[in-house]
């Protein structure tokens, strides 16, 4: 039986098994003006909750909230931070997103794979994966 594959900007990635399974969640923090002359943030909390989810899922969250250029490693998990807040001019009001996720070493690796594919040996902005 033939596994299903799926297609990123081109390239080939395999349907994830179930072993291959992230836990994906979302963060935010909202700076206000007041909050930022003292150094912290408004709010914060969890856009969603950990959750299981395919690599597919987890590069779909990446691209949706720009986090791809500052990250933090640790072992199993990766914390990426998105370097493009959206704002609210109104308000003044900014809100920051972090995508992090934690799985199998194997699984890990599948990541920081699709990641250098995806940003093309990081040789593609934000922007372009934006639209990508």
């Amino acid at each position: 039986m033939k596994r299903k594959t799926l297609s990123l900007n081109g390239r080939r990635l395999k349907k994830s098994k179930p072993s291959d399974l992230f836990r994906l969640s979302v963060t935010y923090d909202i700076v206000t003006p007041e909050s930022a002359e003292v150094g912290d943030h408004a709010e914060s909390g969890f856009e969603y909750e950990p959750r299981a989810a395919s690599l597919s899922d987890v590069l779909s969250a990446l691209k949706e909230y720009y986090c791809f250029e500052n990250y933090s490693e640790s072992g199993s998990s990766l914390s990426l931070y998105c370097t493009d807040p959206s704002e609210n001019y109104r308000t003044g009001e900014r809100t920051y997103h972090a995508v992090h996720v934690c799985g199998s070493e194997r699984s890990m690796m599948r990541l920081r794979a699709a990641l250098k594919a995806l940003t093309n040996n990081n040789k593609l902005s934000i922007y372009e994966l934006k639209r990508a």
